[in-house]
């Protein structure tokens, strides 16, 4: 998860610079925030079936 966060802010990164560099910036919170959440469901799933698993 912690690769995927680093490529996905990395071209986030890069497509930021490119509207700055074309003066056609915006800040956009959404992608962001779906991002997030996913990652949080999945960590959450990860410990809730680890927990399951070790507890049968």
């Amino acid at each position: 998860m912690g690769i995927a966060t680093l490529l996905y802010g990395f071209y986030e990164y890069l497509q930021d610079e490119k509207r700055i560099k074309e003066n056609k910036f915006e800040v956009k919170l959404t992608p962001m925030w779906i991002y997030t959440g996913l990652l949080t469901l999945l960590a959450v799933a990860l410990v809730v079936s680890l927990y399951i698993s070790a507890h049968p």
